[in-house]
């Protein structure tokens, strides 16, 4: 297994391989900004990133 993390989202997600880790790792940062704009939280989820 490979772990993919994001530090600046602090998000992490794995794989079987390099790429497939990668895919899911960019796949999680999609949810993890699709449900943060759906509840409202976009901006408080990129300011506590330092990106707002």
């Amino acid at each position: 297994m490979y772990t993919a993390y994001c530090p600046e989202l602090d998000v992490v997600s794995c794989g079987t391989d390099i790429e497939e880790a990668r895919k899911n790792l960019l796949e999680v940062i999609e949810i993890h900004l699709e449900e943060a704009a759906k509840l409202g939280t976009l901006r408080a989820f990129l300011e506590n990133a330092g990106f707002a």
